[in-house]
């Protein structure tokens, strides 16, 4: 291919960019990787203490393996280099700081705008992320900004960047925990607030990792069974996160699609009253007012608040009509005709190194098959 007119374009060099691009030139396509940062640049943007929900093992993409140095849960450092030494070891090129502009789907190649240069392929990869752009409920930051400093978690690295005093976190998923239990471990007093109840789950149960074992479960078992003996087991080992408020009924997490947070010590700094969980959030110029768990009226004015409210993928250079068809599950595509696809969308109990491994694979097959037509 020339310069301008490439086999394969993969749009980001986060995990599931480069297995997408690494699995595909292994049946011979010859793919070219465009990143609008560095290589693992959503992992570099995330908080200092972010470590995977799913164990060392569960997260290696094909032929490369975490060094052993690294732990049973690889923190951001750790993902970093490790996507750094799998795309240096896969033979991929990858064109750093090539921000995408925009993509126009033909009859039969894809046009990009890419880094001030045009190009064009046969095919492309969307692989940007699910964890793209910040999400924040409308007026929520403009209401407490009034009381002090609001973030969204995308802009929070660690404690020590913020000033002493009340915090509140927004949000009841894995990042909303994490950010409750780093500030409370720091000696801020925390309330924390969600819509839902917390899914929280042992990160071990008799020393097995519990994700994978959860990640089975879920594809394997009716949620409906679920509901019944997942609360019942955590019980009898004496896990913390058995009792209210944590632990919701499979069948509703999966109604949400929700995933767990784990509990690295979470409960026990709500046991021990440094983490307040709020039921209900009112903000007024004087302060905040919420119910806790047990009924009891808290008021209190944040002087940080964290608003760990998710994200949207970013695909604000792809024509509409392409989204779902990019973020959809691969086998409900409308479109097989090859010329454009997603990878890394789907959220997935087993963890997104092994849905992203999954999903490179059926890319890699599709690829194949539409090479060899009578196979």
């Amino acid at each position: 291919m020339s310069g301008t007119d490439f086999d394969l374009v993969v749009i980001g060099a986060g995990h599931a960019g480069l297995v997408a691009a690494a699995e595909l030139r292994r049946v011979g396509r010859e793919p070219v990787v465009l990143e609008a940062g560095d290589v693992a640049q959503a992992w570099r943007d995330r908080y200092r203490d972010l470590h995977l929900i799913t164990t060392r093992r569960a997260s290696q993409l094909p032929g490369v393996r975490y060094p052993a140095s690294v732990g049973r849960w690889p923190g951001r450092d750790d993902v970093i280099r490790y996507l750094e030494h799998y795309a240096g070891t896969s033979g991929v090129e990858i064109r750093r700081s090539t921000p995408v502009e925009r993509v126009e789907v033909g009859s039969s190649k894809v046009g990009i705008e890419a880094g001030g240069s045009r190009f064009t392929a046969r095919s492309v990869v969307v692989a940007t992320g699910r964890y793209a752009e910040p999400v924040e409920p409308p007026g929520l930051r403009q209401a407490l900004g009034r009381l002090g400093d609001v973030i969204h978690s995308a802009q929070f690295v660690a404690p020590s960047d913020h000033r002493d005093g009340v915090c509140l976190v927004v949000g009841g998923g894995a990042s909303g925990v994490d950010m409750a239990r780093l500030l409370a471990g720091a000696g801020r007093p925390v309330f924390h607030h969600s819509q839902h109840p917390i899914a929280l789950l042992p990160e071990t149960v008799a020393g097995i990792p519990v994700p994978p074992v959860a990640g089975w479960l879920g594809r394997h078992v009716p949620p409906r069974l679920l509901d019944h003996t997942v609360p019942r087991l955590l019980r009898l080992v004496g896990s913390p996160v058995s009792r209210a408020p944590y632990s919701p009924m499979p069948s509703e997490m999966l109604q949400r699609e929700s995933l767990p947070a784990l509990d690295r010590g979470y409960a026990h700094l709500v046991d021990a009253r440094r983490v307040v969980q709020l039921t209900t959030l009112d903000v007024a110029a004087s302060g905040c007012r919420g119910l806790g768990l047990d009924g009891a009226e808290h008021r209190f004015r944040p002087h940080l608040t964290v608003l760990a409210t998710g994200y949207r993928p970013a695909l604000g250079f792809l024509d509409e009509r392409y989204h779902h068809h990019v973020t959809a599950r691969q086998d409900s595509r409308p479109d097989r005709s090859g010329l454009i696809c997603g990878i890394g969308y789907q959220r997935a109990l087993e963890g997104q190194f092994r849905r992203a491994r999954a999903e490179a694979r059926h890319l890699a097959t599709d690829a194949t098959g539409r090479n060899n037509p009578e196979r």
